[in-house]
């Protein structure tokens, strides 16, 4: 376990990876957001949301995460 003092903080890293998203022209329109929550439930109530790419994406990205 590493103690940090309040001198030894920095602020937030970005990843490249992160600076690189582009943001979609529909994240503000409501109707495309309600679709998409529409989607995403009918896709988690039959079982097809979670796939094994997405797992190992997440997986990907929580251990990149980690400072080790």
């Amino acid at each position: 376990m590493s103690i940090h003092l309040p001198s030894q903080l920095h602020g937030p890293r970005k990843s490249a990876q992160a600076s690189q998203r582009k943001i979609s022209p529909f994240r503000n329109d409501p109707e495309f957001r309600k679709a998409l929550v529409e989607r995403i439930k009918k896709e988690i109530a039959e079982g097809t949301y979670e796939t094994e790419e997405k797992w190992e994406i997440a997986l990907s990205r929580l251990l990149g995460s980690q400072d080790c």
